[in-house]
């Protein structure tokens, strides 16, 4: 895993069981190895895989030959998609990330979209607590000292701050079907470019957030601004970013750190809220615990690797935009048995054909077809 958090020790350990339930032996890591603490490991485990979140084996030149990489990236941290190149595999969180990847880079490369894990999400009933949950991270709004980035040394000079209005304009008005980090980091870069501004100083703190963090804040203000038009009775789960937010920080109910209160969550609450951004770790979880998932559509949703490729909406999902939102919430909330049913559908589903024994048997296969 990339960092040592609840969150990623929960996600190697519901991963793990899935590779050991296909026929591995699984040591898990919490956190990246280099060099030394690299080479010891593999010579005291002598592992014939190696499985890393968002590293590529380009950074690890240590690494000795006989052990193939694995590299799952699901977050590029700002990083173009040709940087994550030199292993055996790469799989991709995204699949239209793929189309971004230049044929020029050596390995096999696809989509692999997450599972869940049959034990801490399986299917419940509960009564209900509130009308909506959002379990999800707020960014903060921008500081002062972030909008004075310079972005650009052109004349005129171009800050950080002189982008965002334009970038707002652009998310909601362009088709931005088939965009990926890279996409959303061009756009912003043409941006610049028309405002005047032609030499861009980009660092990877404003990669990050022109490819990023701009789109992430726009969809969750979305989704967490139309419940409020619903419902006072909400509940926001996540990091304390939700605090820096006057309209939202009563409704907070803090971070929650393990499987079964998330379970819980989902289960207790009528509606629960996602963003819309394909297939989502909080996505499959929800839908796994039998809750109703209310998911932001997108001009995505029937490409390949979009919601559609697994689901269907108003069979194992409500798929809402800022047009629909409102009618829905009223009629789903006025009809617990069809959320119910729902709910069942969309568990029975996710823990059939995509809990992590389902992705541990395809990273199997393909590393057997190398």
């Amino acid at each position: 895993m990339p960092r040592d958090t609840a969150f990623y020790r929960q996600l190697a350990v519901q991963m793990g069981r899935g590779f050991q339930q296909v026929g591995w032996t699984v040591v898990t890591g919490y956190s990246l190895m280099t060099g030394g603490e690299l080479l010891r490991f593999c010579e005291e485990f002598r592992p014939d895989v190696l499985f890393e979140m968002n590293r590529p084996r380009r950074e690890i030149p240590e690494l000795p030959h006989y052990i193939r990489h694995v590299a799952w990236i699901v977050d590029t941290n700002g990083q173009p998609n040709e940087y994550f190149s030199g292993s055996e595999i790469t799989y991709y969180w995204g699949a239209n990330w793929l189309l971004g990847r230049p044929d020029s880079m050596n390995g096999f490369s696809a989509w692999l979209p997450p599972g869940v894990c049959a034990e801490d999400y399986r299917y419940g009933v509960r009564r209900k607590a509130c009308d909506f949950s959002y379990v999800a991270h707020m960014p903060r709004s921008w500081t002062q000292e972030e909008k004075n980035r310079v972005v650009s040394k052109g004349n005129p000079k171009l800050r950080f701050g002189d982008l965002l209005e334009d970038i707002d304009l652009q998310l909601r008005e362009r088709d931005l079907t088939g965009f990926s980090n890279d996409d959303y980091l061009a756009m912003a870069i043409s941006i610049i470019c028309a405002l005047g501004g032609e030499e861009i100083e980009l660092d990877e703190s404003l990669r990050y957030d022109l490819g990023c963090k701009v789109l992430r804040l726009h969809t969750r203000q979305m989704m967490a601004a139309l419940a409020l038009k619903s419902s006072s009775s909400i509940r926001y789960y996540g990091s304390e970013g939700w605090l820096a937010w006057p309209e939202y920080k009563d409704f907070y109910k803090g971070f929650l750190s393990q499987a079964e209160q998330l379970r819980e969550v989902y289960q207790n609450s009528r509606i629960n809220l996602h963003d819309g951004v394909g297939i989502h770790f909080r996505s499959m979880d929800c839908m796994g615990s039998g809750g109703l998932l209310f998911y932001r559509g997108s001009s995505d949703d029937d490409s390949y690797g979009g919601m559609h490729t697994f689901f269907e909406p108003d069979k194992h999902f409500i798929r809402v935009d800022e047009e629909s939102f409102s009618d829905k919430a009223s009629f789903y909330l006025s009809r617990p048995d069809i959320c119910q049913k729902i709910g069942q559908c969309a568990s029975d589903l996710v823990h059939s054909k995509h809990s992590w024994r389902q992705r541990a048997l395809t990273v199997t296969n393909d590393l057997a077809a190398l």
